[in-house]
Formats: C-alpha cells, structure tokens, sequence
C-alpha cells in the first residue's frame, strides 16, 4: 500500500524540516539489502498486475523477506518496530492460506464499497474477503480508514510508526546527533562545588583550581627533664641546685675499715 511505502519518505521528511542532514543516512549500512530489492519487486508485482500466478505464494514471500531483512538490520533505530509489525502481517497470511483476509465491513467503512456491491470488490495486492473460517481475526484487515480509502491490519499500523521512526533517525536533527555523539560539553558536578566547601585533605580532580592549607601543627609540650649537676659545674639559672653530697673518710673500726655515717 502506498501509506506503508510512504512512511519512511515522510519521517526523513520531517527530521529534515527539523534541521536534520542526509549525513547520516549516507553513513548507514543495511544489510541484506539485496533481499531487501527482491522484496519490493515482488511487493511491486503484486499490487499492479491484476490476478498475478502464484498469488498466494507472493506475499509470504515478500513478508519474509522483508522481515528477514528488518532483523539483520536491528541495529538500526525503528527497525525493530517494522520487524514486529511485519511479523503481525505474516503469521496470519501463512495461516489463511498465503492471502490476507479483508472483513467486508471495513471496505464499507474505508469508502471502497457499498452494502450491495461489497461481494463484488476486487481486492488484489494478495488480500481476499474474509470468510467465517478464517484465523486470527484480530491480526486481519478489520480497520478502515476512511480519509485514504484504506483498510489497515494492527501490523500495518506498526510497521507504519516503524518505519516514520526509521526516517526520522535516519535523517536527525542535528541537536539530536550531538547528544547521541557525544560532542556537547559534559557537565562535572564537581565544577558546581564551590571552592570553599571542598576537602583539602582530599586530592582534587584535575583541572579544578582548590586552595590548599596546610593541617595545623599541634605541639605537645614536655616536661624539662633535670639536669644533673656537681659541685664543680653550677647550676643552670633559674634553678636551686641540689644539696652537695656529704663524703665522709672512712675510720678504722675494731682493725677494719668499713663506710657509714654512724658510729
């Protein structure tokens, strides 16, 4: 449907309104890009040749392949919403038979049909009128969207949103470049610390200027030890010197000299 092949045009569209560059874009590797041509080819065949052969092989095919070309390239921002939503698109194609189910009163909703001309619509572009046997109901065509005349499935939806996501990062403004590169300033929460409040004893990150004091000196005083003295060295000033010591010359007692102060 040309919704779906518009998307990806639309949100590169609009990132590029938003100040966005095709640098990025240019950078991109996508991988499996060759399935990723088949796929349109066969996308392309299915929706402008009128009763195509093999029909109900053409779509499985082409979901295949693109959903095989969204997970190679998950990498790539909106890649894994296109995946999911083709998934959404696929699981019920392969159960209903290789088509996907159109509920007749969408088409009426949508403006492609009226009550009595509904059985008589040619879908096309590997979707048929549902019937009461079909599977995964919820997953089918049940949503009309009456301004572009369309009947959409819930993975149509998402590969949509997928897909504008896909555009719009692909093509990015260039505020949003520069955060996902890093290149704007990175703010250090210690520049915000005032130069007072930091911890001298702390060593400071490099770059940032923090006065440095030295820790103060605490002095212990001690007590003067004495200072000996003799009678031949006097005294320091200030201090009382001790008595002299009394030596007394021994004495002959009984024969035998002894030492004492007694008789």
């Amino acid at each position: 449907m040309w919704i779906l092949a518009a998307a990806l045009p639309v949100g590169a569209l609009v990132a590029l309104l938003a100040g966005g560059t095709f640098s990025d874009l240019l950078k991109t590797r996508v991988r499996l890009w060759p399935l990723l041509v088949v796929a349109l080819g066969l996308s392309t065949w299915l929706t402008f040749v009128p009763d195509p052969p093999a029909e109900n092989f053409l779509l499985p095919a082409a979901l295949t392949l693109f959903l095989a070309v969204a997970v190679a390239n998950i990498g790539i921002t909106g890649a894994t919403v296109v995946a999911v939503g083709i998934l959404a698109n696929l699981v019920p194609v392969v159960l209903n038979g290789g088509l996907m189910p159109v509920r007749a009163e969408a088409l009426v909703d949508a403006g492609l049909a009226t009550p009595d001309t509904v059985n008589d619509v040619v879908l096309g572009g590997g979707r048929a009128p549902a019937e009461s046997r079909d599977l995964l109901e919820p997953l089918t065509a049940i949503i009309p969207v009456k301004p572009v005349h369309e009947v959409f499935t819930f993975g149509d939806l998402i590969v949509t949103i997928g897909l504008l996501d896909l555009g719009f990062r692909l093509v990015k403004p260039r505020s949003e470049r520069r955060r996902s590169s890093g290149s704007e300033t990175d703010i250090d929460l210690r520049d915000q610390v005032p130069e007072t409040e930091i911890d001298p004893w702390l060593t400071p990150p490099e770059g940032i200027p923090v006065p440095r004091r030295e820790p103060p000196t605490v002095q212990t005083r001690r007590p003067a030890a004495p200072v000996p003295t003799s009678p031949e060295r006097p005294a320091p000033p200030g201090r009382v010197p001790p008595p002299p010591t009394e030596i007394r010359p021994p004495r002959t007692v009984s024969g035998s000299a002894t030492w004492g102060s007694g008789d």
